[in-house]
């Protein structure tokens, strides 16, 4: 066992009633009440916990009412020609286009229209390089590539309401952009295609379809981007030759920061029939989707109020170091292993967990470490974190934890150098981390409900190599008994 480092693992210095009641009244806008650590041994005089209620499996994510219709504008809607509707029953007449009639190299600012299929056999139909302020417009038309659409070093583009690869192309880009500086797809449908962008600021990605599609979104170095109320459909259940379908996720954002995923729709296809629980996504049926969003090496990102089911193995997956990121009122229906977590290389700190809702799935949470140091990995961090109020419900038959977080001094260290690890490898250059390198503290846990069917396991306590890097902010529901014959869930004084 390495060796502990107290100082990055002590207990807030507020008492247990004064964090509690802070969180409380500053993020849940609620009454809850706590006991100091003085009264602790005074059972007959220590008030009970007024708690907030826990979020309802299958409510509305809670998103506020503007009362009433506002109206779009051209460039809200993302239109740049043409009429269109403003959302609220008027035509908006939003200019002139220059019409599209065939493939071609677009290097000239302009409002363009395509009313007719664009096909190109072997290459991209339309290239946008080294160009600024250019937007495309279909009207029930469609554009086939290899990409559909290529952008490279522009400006200010937008694509609205087009289709973007065909059936008969199946897995090629719909969109493919590098250096794109500012822009926007929005409304436009991906029938077994993807979008793929790279190096780009300010990407926005709204309303549009990903039918039958494996990939989806892939973001990398992406800054600012914003993937917002769209439709992913995994192919149901097998590809149109009659093989199977085993894809990483259907949205991926890697490298980037600020990004924000929220409002999505996704179905990874999964048919659920390999059972649920650690190595599920090692065994039985792999048809669909492994993860419904993978965060992988982010930071400052909102992951917020997404609905995702039908993945194999995780909801949301987290690789490498993802730092000061949201997930918020995300629902999490039918995932494999678990809803949100990670273990290739991970790394969560100054992060919240909050308002999530995770059913039929092995777990709510599982964050464990396998793999070294990579380079540019300087620690192992589990610090400053913020769990609360997320719900774990009517659990599977099989499922093995409410929650799964190895809060040791180690995270539950494992490295596999070089070797494939559930389709994964640890990098042949990894160092394994010294004791000093586990930075493992603060982590509050507050109005969670892990529910009363499956134990929780957030590590043993310290006389057993624990740490005490996880903070008890009180009102916590979970199944007495705690695991392995524990008399708590160290260190959850549930309900």
């Amino acid at each position: 066992m390495l060796a502990r480092t107290p100082r990055l693992r002590a207990r807030s210095r507020f008492t247990a009633a004064a964090r509690l009641g802070l969180i409380c009244v500053l993020a849940l806008g609620a009454s809850c009440s706590a006991t100091s650590s003085a009264d602790a041994g005074h059972p007959d005089t220590e008030p009970p916990e007024v708690c907030p209620p826990w979020p309802v499996p299958g409510a509305d994510a809670g998103l506020l009412d503007a009362g009433g219709c506002v109206p779009g504008s051209c460039g809200s809607l993302g239109v740049g020609c043409g009429t269109v509707g403003d959302g609220c029953g008027s035509v908006l007449s939003c200019g002139p286009c220059t019409p599209l009639t065939a493939c071609t190299a677009i290097q000239t600012p302009g409002n363009y229209l395509v009313t007719q299929d664009l096909v190109s056999a072997t290459t991209a139909c339309l290239v946008i390089d080294d160009v600024a302020n250019v937007s495309i417009r279909c009207l029930d038309a469609g554009i086939v590539g290899y990409p559909a659409i290529s952008i490279q070093n522009a400006a200010n583009v937008t694509v609205f309401g087009c289709t973007l690869g065909s059936i008969e192309t199946p897995y090629v880009e719909g969109v493919s952009a590098i250096g794109l500086d500012g822009g926007r797809i929005s409304r436009c449908v991906f029938p077994i295609s993807s979008l793929l962008a790279t190096a780009t600021n300010g990407l926005v990605i709204d309303q549009c379809q990903f039918l039958q599609t494996a990939d989806g979104v892939g973001l990398a170095y992406a800054n600012q981007s914003d993937v917002r109320d769209n439709v992913f459909v995994a192919p149901q259940p097998l590809l149109p030759d009659g093989g199977a379908l085993v894809s990483g996720s259907l949205i991926t954002t890697s490298y980037g920061t600020g990004n924000t995923i929220e409002g999505n729709d996704i179905d990874g296809a999964w048919p659920n029939d390999a059972g649920v629980g650690p190595g599920a996504a090692g065994s039985g049926t792999l048809i669909g989707v492994d993860d419904g969003i993978i965060l992988w090496n982010e930071s400052s990102d909102v992951i917020r109020n997404n609905r995702i089911r039908n993945v194999f193995d995780m909801g949301i997956e987290t690789v490498k170091t993802v730092q000061d990121t949201v997930f918020a009122g995300n629902q999490i229906d039918s995932a494999g292993n678990g809803g949100i977590g990670g273990w290739w290389w991970m790394s969560l700190a100054g992060s919240t967990l909050s308002g999530n809702v995770v059913t039929h799935s092995g777990s709510l949470f599982v964050f464990n470490r396998y793999c070294g140091l990579p380079p540019g990995q300087a620690d192992v961090e589990l610090l400053n974190n913020v769990f609360q109020g997320n719900v774990y419900a009517e659990p599977p038959t099989g499922a093995f934890m409410s929650a799964y977080i190895v809060a040791t001094d180690d995270l539950g260290f494992e490295e596999w150098p070089g070797t494939a690890q559930g389709g994964m490898n640890c990098g042949t250059d990894d160092t394994p981390p010294d004791a000093g390198q586990f930075l493992i503290g603060n982590n509050h846990f507050q109005g969670n409900d892990f529910g009363h069917q499956v134990p929780l396991f957030l590590g043993p306590p310290p006389e057993d190599g624990g740490s005490t890097g996880i903070v008890d902010d009180g009102c916590n529901r979970c199944l007495p008994g705690g695991y392995l014959g524990a008399q708590s869930p160290f260190p959850l004084d549930c309900q």
